[in-house]
């Protein structure tokens, strides 16, 4: 008699990052997206198995308080994958958020609430880390302007 085990479906992603350093970026980033909220918690924060190639998607929940009330919600953050790192030529970031937005206020197709684009790569890609007086910039907006001035050079 053969037994099967059964296990988890791997994590797919084009990049892996610090869970820890996001949930800190995040609890940073909402309250600007939530005027009036405050006293924001991230929490239960991991990459979902055997999804997400195209995209890095985490998923997460989230607690703060409103008005005096403590409100929470699960959510997802799917971060458009850095030069290089896409399975795509074009991964139509941009189009597929306004399409699931419109699909779901339509209210005829069940779709995910979706709340924010971000277009700033800066605030969720690469690192940025200043040790004593130097600073090391690994950020996607850093790579792309360096990108930007080589290109401009080589014109």
């Amino acid at each position: 008699m053969t037994t099967q085990t059964e296990t988890s479906p791997p994590i797919v992603a084009p990049a892996q990052r610090s869970l820890a350093d996001l949930a800190v970026t995040l609890s940073e980033w909402l309250p600007r997206q939530m005027p009036g909220a405050s006293d924001f918690h991230i929490s239960d924060i991991q990459y979902p198995r055997g999804a997400g190639l195209s995209h890095e998607t985490i998923l997460f929940d989230a607690r703060w308080c409103r008005d005096g009330a403590s409100e929470s919600r699960g959510m997802v953050v799917r971060i458009k994958p850095g030069a290089n790192k896409s399975v795509y030529l074009d991964d139509m970031f941009i189009e597929q958020y306004r399409l699931m937005k419109a699909a779901r206020e339509s209210g005829k197709v069940r779709v995910a609430e979706v709340f924010w684009l971000e277009e700033d790569p800066s605030l969720l890609g690469g690192l940025v880390v200043r040790i004593g007086s130097r600073l090391y910039d690994n950020s996607i907006k850093s790579k792309l302007q360096r990108l930007q001035y080589a290109m401009k050079g080589a014109a």
